[in-house]
């Protein structure tokens, strides 16, 4: 029995294990084999604010045998895709069995087609050499606010926004913690048999927390993490001081 609607770990978890009993589950890179089936899941993250809380759920996943795509950014405001400690966390999450796609955002894109695809292929690129795995899988990022790709196709990549392939799967999303069809637990069973669940990482946690918790938890963390750094800096600039006198 499914228990109450919320953004626990619990929740996600055991919704998605009644689920097995009906779907096959995968990623987007495994959607020309999903789609063969009568009933079918793709289950895919975008990491917008943290990785640390994407490679937490990675684990989670792969303990309960589940394959999802992460879509990275690598423009983020909060966080740095090519620093060390997430460079190792990216090839976490891809060592544990995931897919890891290109979070794209067209802000940072030229006007025409081509200068598109060249900024596709060269993120795309940084991606598939931190994995040592090609990049097949792309996903635009705030398509409602930033600008439209104008691209229905792209050649070499999937795309589950832009292609008419995956239209036939309802897409359920909970962004900003607000699924806008209704928690994914009401969509299992009942009627849809294909269906492709976005969630982001950042809102799950062990037990229920509001979208304000969440970010005022986030804050701390990003600002004592700051300072940390900034300390360790300064000890190295007093032990260079100290030892050119």
């Amino acid at each position: 029995m499914i228990s109450e609607c919320n953004f626990s770990y619990k929740h996600y978890f055991e919704v998605l294990e009644y689920a097995k009993t009906k779907y096959d589950i995968g990623t987007i890179k495994e959607f020309p084999r999903l789609r063969k089936k009568k009933s079918y899941i793709i289950l895919r993250h975008d990491v917008d604010l943290s990785l640390d809380a994407a490679l937490k759920m990675a684990e989670f996943e792969a303990k309960h045998n589940l394959r999802a795509t992460y879509f990275i950014l690598l423009h983020s405001t909060f966080y740095n895709a090519l620093s060390g400690h997430n460079i190792s966390i990216i090839k976490k999450i891809s060592k544990l069995g995931h897919e890891i796609g290109l979070h794209y955002d067209t802000t940072f894109f030229g006007s025409s087609k081509s200068k598109k695809m060249k900024q596709i292929s060269l993120e795309s690129s940084i991606l598939a050499d931190i994995i040592n795995r090609k990049i097949t899988s792309i996903a635009q990022h705030n398509p409602s606010i930033t600008q439209d790709l104008e691209i229905k196709t792209t050649p070499g990549f999937m795309d589950p926004m832009k292609s008419e392939s995956f239209q036939d799967a309802l897409y359920i999303s909970d962004s900003i913690q607000n699924w806008r069809r209704g928690c994914m637990c009401n969509h299992i069973n009942k009627g849809e048999s294909k269906l492709h669940i976005l969630t982001h990482p950042i809102w799950w946690n062990e037990y229920h927390k509001s979208r304000e918790a969440i970010l005022e938890e986030y804050k701390k963390y990003e600002n004592e993490k700051f300072i940390s750094v900034v300390t360790d800096m300064q000890k190295v600039h007093s032990n260079i001081l100290r030892t050119n006198k």
